[in-house]
């Protein structure tokens, strides 16, 4: 899994933004405040889960979606998330427009409660005094911690102005983003297809079965529906896809490795395995089907395979060409020989 983070102090803007760049990039949208928040509670936000279920609801959420736009502030548990971050965008915006924000998104959300007399009135003008002292130190979050957490990230960061359009805003956040997935595993979308389908027929001579204009059709269909349903992983370097894998959650199946002969023994198939496996249910054997031992073809697979846990198995034929199924046993450690 993989995405980025926006955060900044309340009112900046980081929800509104981020709906829009998920949108816009066609990935999960999270709110940090939906995992982290007590639901059950008569008066919102006041009671949070516990540190460790905090982490695993985020952690799952993230999970499940594969690839997201993070909002809002873990600054107390970020280093579980850092890692999958490719970009950090930090929002901020002048004190006493956020403050002005913050103030009418309760009014409009929560009405009468936050007003002189309802029963959320205390809560909303010591959230408000909060999201004013985010500058000088004065509150639960500011801007000293988190300068510290963007001083840790390894990802890029990008710094905005929150009181800039929001469409100007989102433009940015998704252009940066693109960048930096060059030479990154992600998902393969349509406008990827051509590209991946120009590297399979230059190696197609290493897939037994797509020796046809009529196989390498169909191929591309099938490529196509792993795209729509999110099993389709590649690296691309300056537009172009240089490596593809796809993969099977229900059958726990590994399928249609290739890197670009221009791009081998960068580790984009090592990149690449592990991004998949990590989807795919570690509780289950995985099993990929490749050449034989004898094979020469089959030299430089085998030996990656292997080195993540893949073992031998039984002997097949596919589309009449000699191959080998590998297993990777239920319960194995990710690699045994990094």
């Amino acid at each position: 899994m993989w995405g980025m983070i926006i955060l900044g102090p309340a009112g900046a803007g980081k929800t509104s933004v981020g709906k829009l760049v998920a949108q816009e990039l066609g990935i999960a949208f999270l709110d940090i405040d939906d995992y982290i928040w007590r639901t059950d509670t008569e008066v919102p936000y006041t009671v949070m889960f516990s540190r460790p279920e905090r982490i695993y609801r985020l952690m799952d959420a993230a999970r499940k979606a594969g690839e997201f736009v993070m909002a809002g502030s873990m600054d107390s548990f970020h280093q579980y998330f850092d890692p999958f971050f490719r970009l950090a965008v930090y929002l901020t915006a002048d004190a006493a427009l956020r403050v002005a924000r913050v103030r009418r998104r309760e009014e409009e959300e929560f009405g009468p409660r936050v007003l002189p007399g309802g029963d959320m009135y205390q809560n909303h003008q010591a959230f408000l005094q909060d999201a004013a002292g985010y500058e000088t130190a004065a509150a639960s979050c500011t801007r000293e911690r988190h300068e510290a957490w963007l001083g840790q990230l390894a990802c890029p960061v990008l710094r905005l102005d929150g009181a800039q359009p929001l469409e100007k805003n989102a433009a940015a956040i998704a252009n940066a983003y693109r960048k930096t997935l060059d030479k990154c595993v992600q998902y393969g979308a349509d406008e990827d297809l051509d590209s991946w389908m120009a590297l399979v027929e230059r190696v197609a001579w290493n897939f037994p079965g797509l020796e046809t204009p009529e196989a390498l059709a169909q191929h591309r269909q099938t490529v196509q529906r792993f795209m729509g349903e999110k099993r389709a992983l590649c690296v691309k370097e300056d537009g172009a896809v240089v490596g593809v894998l796809l993969f099977s959650r229900k059958h726990n199946m590994l399928c249609c490795l290739a890197v670009s002969p221009d791009h081998r023994r960068q580790g984009i198939a090592s990149r690449l395995l592990r991004e998949a496996m990590e989807r795919m249910d570690s509780g289950r054997d995985m099993t990929v089907t490749t050449f034989r031992q004898e094979d020469a073809k089959g030299d430089a697979p085998r030996a990656l395979y292997k080195r993540f846990g893949f073992e031998e198995g039984e002997l097949l034929l596919e589309n009449g060409y000699p191959v080998q199924r590998l297993v990777r046993k239920a319960g194995r450690l990710e690699e045994e020989n990094p």
